[in-house]
């Protein structure tokens, strides 16, 4: 039986780690540090030409910014269950003034575990909304963020998480 246990660190993803600097992803997934980032429109992949610029310091992750997304997702690299503590978005939509309204869902194991949570990024208000999911149950353990909507256009500036350590427990143990 495999089991999860929760690290102690809370860790927070701002892609500082990560020495790039105006990159241009053509790609419709992109790993970074223990995560990957996916892009989507209407369920299939899209080369999302979402630009990550990197400048000395924190970076940030634009989605849909040349082409349209409906679907970003963020996906533990390796399978770990991680909890999502809060995210810091910022909407970049191409409208002035325009508010974006975009539905955050968990999941673990292909199975949504949290209820959708529908939240309004703030138009260029920066450092960016800071969204703490703490409150909202289901984000404790999940190995799989979906962020959808009808035409996302928004920055990812940062995020913080608890990784789970998978550790193997033998049936013996199970049974105690």
């Amino acid at each position: 039986m495999v089991e999860a246990k929760a690290q102690d660190q809370i860790t927070r993803e701002n892609f500082e780690n990560h020495n790039l600097k105006n990159v241009i992803f053509l790609f419709s997934e992109v790993r970074f540090g223990n995560f990957i980032y996916e892009f989507r429109y209407n369920g299939m992949p899209v080369d999302s030409s979402s630009i990550a610029t990197f400048f000395d310091g924190d970076g940030s992750i634009f989605v849909g910014h040349q082409k349209k997304v409906t679907d970003f997702r963020i996906k533990s690299y390796n399978g770990d269950k991680f909890s999502l503590n809060n995210f810091q978005l910022s909407s970049n939509h191409p409208y002035p003034n325009a508010d974006e309204e975009v539905v955050v869902r968990g999941w673990l194991d292909g199975k949504a575990v949290t209820p959708p949570i529908t939240i309004e990024i703030r138009f260029f208000e920066p450092p960016g909304s800071d969204f703490d999911m703490t409150f909202h149950p289901g984000f404790e353990k999940v190995d799989e963020i979906k962020i959808t909507g009808n035409n996302l256009s928004f920055t990812l500036e940062s995020f913080t998480y608890r990784l789970f350590e998978q550790s193997v427990v033998s049936e013996k143990e199970d049974k105690k």
